[in-house]
């Protein structure tokens, strides 16, 4: 049972990125008490460790998150991660409603040799550790700014962001590799299009087949030359090897942008359901199958891009207002319309 007096609502978010966010202020514009659980040291999730400052400074990004949580009276509580520093169950009990926020935020990672070397970084972890510099140990920044030559593997957005930073943090050359086509990209056109004229040179048509190293220190990747063959069930081409291509590309920096996952410390003994893909299932309410549990975001969807998530906190927040028994006020036509690209899983 909750602990809430005088009848005030109180819902526990975890996670403080796009979603979180969104979903606490909503809930603060109708009287709701929130407390956001956020498990590194600064609030605004992927804002702050997976857009490249030229695009979303820092600062603009706090103002942001002064006016949409804490001057309603909010609350934020860093460096608590849920799963290990306090339980889901915990919070069930603490709080009217649970909302799980927390994205996918675990890298996924290719699978080939080489790839524990030092200088090969997943790509949300690149660019935080050169937009947030001061949560990683000093000689951390000091290694990205000393790489020349990078290779990223994967052709999606964060791979285009990552071709930013590096680009920022004074790469030479900056190569984007992919195992297929460009027609194939899952990157939006404007973002490839930006990464073009910031001097990235695609490669495509090539999948990596090991990292070379010296010393523990990356000196290259080798690839092998692949053709497409027919669309998977997905409807993507698929591909395969062509025997007897393999080459080398040498490089001092390795930057994987494959995809992520949800965090099994989040998810693991709890009694969630969840999908195949390990992400969150939820109903048309955006109500997981656990009492007063609800989840949105990217720990729901897999990654997508960052008004869905706005969108999922939104029509969570109207969900949970609904169950409290409190009107909530008209959506935003603009908000209704980010809505219809939302298909909750149930």
């Amino acid at each position: 049972m909750s602990n809430i007096q005088q009848n005030k609502k109180k819902v526990a978010v975890v996670g403080s990125g796009p979603a979180g966010l969104t979903i606490a202020s909503n809930l603060l514009n109708h009287g709701v008490e929130v407390d956001i659980y956020e498990s590194f040291h600064m609030a605004g999730g992927v804002l702050i460790y997976g857009i490249p400052d030229s695009r979303l400074p820092k600062s603009i990004v706090n103002q942001e998150i002064d006016s949409m949580v804490l001057s309603k009276g909010g609350k934020i509580i860093l460096n608590i991660k849920v799963g290990r520093d306090i339980q889901l169950s915990e919070l069930q009990t603490k709080y009217d409603a649970v909302y799980l926020a927390a994205g996918a935020g675990i890298p996924n990672k290719i699978g080939i040799k080489g790839e524990e070397c030092d200088r090969v970084y997943s790509g949300h972890d690149y660019m935080a550790r050169y937009k947030v510099p001061d949560a990683y140990p000093s000689e951390s920044l000091i290694k990205l700014k000393q790489s020349k030559n990078v290779i990223i593997l994967g052709a999606g957005n964060v791979a285009m962001d990552a071709a930013r930073t590096a680009t920022e943090a004074g790469a030479v050359s900056v190569n984007i590799v992919y195992r297929r086509s460009e027609k194939e990209m899952p990157a939006r056109e404007h973002e490839v299009n930006d990464a073009k004229d910031m001097g990235a040179i695609f490669h495509f048509l090539h999948t990596p087949k090991q990292i070379l190293h010296e010393n523990g220190k990356v000196t290259g990747v080798e690839f092998a030359k692949t053709s497409l063959g027919e669309p998977d069930e997905k409807g993507r081409a698929t591909f395969k090897e062509i025997p007897n291509s393999n080459f080398v590309m040498p490089c001092d920096t390795i930057i994987v942008c494959v995809g992520a996952g949800v965090d099994n410390q989040l998810t693991d003994n709890t009694g969630l359901a969840l999908d195949s893909k390990g992400l969150v299932i939820i109903d048309e309410n955006c109500k997981t199958n656990l009492d007063n549990v609800y989840a949105g975001g990217d720990l729901v969807t897999g990654n997508k891009i960052v008004p869905l998530a706005m969108g999922a906190g939104r029509k969570a927040a109207k969900c949970i207002l609904d169950r409290f028994g409190i009107l909530a006020n008209a959506m935003p036509k603009e908000m209704v319309q980010i809505m219809t690209c939302i298909s909750p899983k149930k």
